[in-house]
């Protein structure tokens, strides 16, 4: 395996049985010309224009590991794993200080969490999602940011106005760590600094949320917590019902798709949903937005 690979396990402390399978799956497909080849001809592509499509480039990554005998999630994440040199040499050529960089990459070793905990692999369940790190997207402290059009039509806040097709910041939270209104803070200005020349001198930061995390209901069914104390930094200008609750296995972990009666309730969260969930209760993702001067949202 090479020294890169290596320290990249290391950096983001792999579990030594899942750095066991990527170190055996590197050795094999090296030793396989036909597999190496094919392999190196899909990073190629993908790293001559992260941009694209990567759908295409996961069939073909799937239909090689099945010729491999290994599961695609498997070899998902170490294709992520090898692209990654190149991102971090991108990084430097834009004088993006390198912590930022294991800061983002950190997102493998999250990915992975939860591939193991829902599936039992060493993987990524989340192929498609990964590439945008190789576009537009960064982690800054807790959360993860990228410049996006504004999705809604108008909002209006302290004399300030945002419209359709204006910048904004899009917010994605991962896993792994608790969702603290000081790691949040911490991390929105980190954020504010970072964007500010996307924005007018004298304009605040607007920042945006598409999630499960942002349902207008959820004060009426889940106790005090981080994702309420989340959610209530936000205004909620959209929201949608999510029928068949996309992000259930967020919440529940491997028993996600178990019957209602069945599903853990180890977690204030976890018996929250599942008693909201049997009462016949509907679960929304929301929209939100809020402004940030630097400091504090304009409130």
């Amino acid at each position: 395996m090479s020294q890169y690979t290596e320290e990249l396990m290391e950096r983001l402390d792999f579990p030594q049985e899942s750095r066991r399978v990527f170190r055996d799956v590197e050795k094999r497909l090296g030793e396989d010309t036909g597999w190496h080849t094919e392999f190196c001809r899909i990073e190629d592509i993908f790293l001559r224009c992260p941009a694209i499509s990567i759908r295409p480039l996961l069939n073909r990554m799937d239909r090689l590991a099945e010729k491999m005998g290994i599961h695609p999630y498997t070899l998902h994440l170490l294709f992520y794993m090898e692209c990654s040199r190149q991102l971090r040499e991108r990084y430097r050529e834009h004088g993006v200080d390198e912590a930022l960089f294991w800061e983002s990459m950190k997102d493998l070793r999250v990915k992975l969490d939860e591939c193991l905990e829902v599936y039992g692999i060493s993987g990524t369940r989340a192929g498609h999602w990964h590439s945008g790190f190789f576009v537009d997207r960064i982690a800054l402290g807790r959360l993860q940011y990228e410049p996006r059009a504004f999705a809604a039509e108008c909002y209006k806040k302290a004399g300030y106005q945002v419209s359709k097709g204006d910048m904004v910041i899009n917010i994605h939270i991962p896993s792994g760590a608790p969702l603290t209104q000081e790691s949040c803070q911490a991390s929105y200005a980190m954020a504010h600094a970072f964007f500010r020349p996307l924005f007018e001198e004298g304009q605040p930061t607007a920042f945006v949320c598409d999630s499960w995390l942002l349902d207008p209901e959820s004060d009426t069914f889940l106790p005090p917590c981080n994702i309420i104390r989340f959610k209530h930094n936000f205004d909620i200008i959209e929201s949608r019902v999510d029928e068949a609750f996309h992000d259930k296995w967020r919440v529940f972990g491997k028993d996600w798709d178990k019957e209602i009666s069945q599903l853990p309730r180890k977690t204030s969260i976890q018996k929250a949903y599942a008693d909201h969930l049997a009462q016949g209760g509907a679960v929304r993702t929301g929209y939100g937005i809020f402004l940030f001067n630097g400091t504090s949202i304009i409130r």
